[in-house]
């Protein structure tokens, strides 16, 4: 009963910028440079039901050798409060070698699903592909991230990342470790999956944020040198949405890993 809720709504943003004060990248609470929780990073933001991780000690291959700036701003919505620091770094120029992708080697923005190929009437609301060098795995990713919002019938939407790496042990990698965390923080939503699709590994985690109300159910799934991730519900336009059926998710996974296996 005499519990006190405190509602503050807070928004961030870090800047690398060079030299002559020029801004490279930008980084907010809702960019593709914001990564959901996981993975070790030296960035964070935390909150009670939510996590975000900036850049994530990730160098895009924008950014060439020197020296640079990053700024990092904080902002309090509902005081007007303004908080920024900066830091110097350096992006040293290291031996080049040329990316090999093995052995998907097709670029996810083409392995991923158009709104065309999705069953029903959906209309891509979000798109980004961007490739970066990864000091965790001493190699170079890329990723597309896209989301969809159903025309026809209820107002549901999905999400669909996939992420390439150049070696199929790094993607490995990478979905032990989604599986750890999430077994971690509520193994009671996590679940097995078997996927029709030969030599596939594949599991489910479903969300829930007690103060939104959203439910979110995910699926990832391994093949070869990439991690898929499909997504049921989310924010559109800042507005909790929910996601099509589990069915609906189910067939839409076995629509994307098949589209993987033969790009």
């Amino acid at each position: 009963e005499n519990e006190t809720i405190i509602v503050a709504h807070i928004s961030f943003n870090l800047s690398i910028m060079d030299e002559e004060g020029n801004v490279m990248m930008r980084a907010g609470d809702n960019t593709p440079l914001s990564w959901g929780s996981g993975g070790r990073v030296p960035f964070s933001c935390e909150g009670r039901y939510r996590s975000l991780y900036i850049f994530g000690g990730r160098v895009p291959f924008s950014c060439e050798p020197g020296k640079y700036r990053i700024v990092a701003t904080v902002i309090d919505q509902l005081t007007g409060k303004t908080d920024q620091r900066s830091v110097n770094i350096s992006i040293l120029k290291g031996e080049y070698k040329e990316p090999r992708f093995y052995p998907i080697s097709t670029p996810p923005e083409v392995l991923a699903l158009q709104a065309e190929e999705l069953p029903g009437k959906w209309e891509e609301i979000y798109s980004y592909n961007w490739s970066c060098w990864d000091p965790f795995y001493e190699e170079e990713i890329r990723l597309v991230d896209k989301q969809f919002l159903r025309t026809d019938g209820n107002n549901v939407t999905i999400l669909i990342m996939i992420k390439e790496f150049e070696t199929k042990e790094s993607a490995e990698r990478e979905f032990e470790e989604f599986l750890e965390v999430f077994n971690m923080s509520n193994r009671w939503g996590l679940a097995e999956r078997i996927s029709s699709i030969p030599g596939a590994r594949s599991f489910t985690y479903v969300d829930y944020e007690p103060y939104t109300r959203l439910r979110t159910f995910s699926v990832y799934s391994l093949i070869e040198n990439v991690v898929i991730t499909v997504t049921g519900g989310g924010y559109v336009h800042n507005v909790t949405t929910p996601g099509p059926s589990f069915e609906e998710v189910l067939d839409i996974v076995e629509m994307q890993e098949s589209k993987v296996v033969g790009g």
